[in-house]
């Protein structure tokens, strides 16, 4: 395992944002195994999903951080174009994100390498919305619909194609 360290934070100046990530963590040298893949995503998502159920956990400082490692797991995936990983990237966007969360997500799939764009534009043909697959991500509400996932991936395209920048720094 290597180690790399992360920044965690949002800057909003002028009306851009660029998302500056930051604490310590580790990633594995060799490619990603499938079921840590899965693992990094589902982990993501219930963290994404207990924020949905639980909104005061947002607004408790003592929570705030611990639920923040959770929703930002997905940053270990950072240049990585491992085909599990970039599925993974593709998968969440079809879930319901907002701030802070949403801008560091853009940001990691802005930097996923180039075979990232193949991945998108098939996820857009296929029209294939992970959440809307999940029973319980559906039944809180925390799904995009196929109109609105059509768009988030659109604007990842237009993201990658427009030279519109953030940065994430390891």
């Amino acid at each position: 395992m290597r180690s790399l360290s992360i920044i965690v934070g949002l800057a909003i100046t002028a009306g851009s944002c660029s998302t500056v990530v930051a604490s310590d963590i580790t990633r594995p040298a060799k490619p990603w195994a499938s079921s840590d893949v899965e693992a990094i995503k589902n982990a993501v998502v219930s963290g994404i999903l207990l924020s949905r159920i639980h909104p005061e956990l947002t607004r408790d400082p003592e929570a705030q951080a611990p639920l923040w490692r959770i929703q930002s797991l997905f940053v270990l995936f950072l240049g990585s174009n491992d085909d599990k990983v970039l599925t993974a990237l593709g998968d969440l966007n079809s879930y319901r994100t907002d701030g802070a969360l949403s801008e560091l997500l853009r940001c990691v799939q802005v930097q996923a390498g180039p075979a990232y764009q193949a991945k998108l534009k098939r996820l857009l043909d296929a029209g294939s919305n992970d959440c809307q697959r999940n029973s319980t991500a559906t039944a809180k509400g925390i799904c995009l619909s196929s109109t609105e996932f059509k768009n988030r991936l659109l604007e990842v395209i237009e993201s990658r194609t427009s030279g519109r920048r953030c940065e994430v720094e390891p």
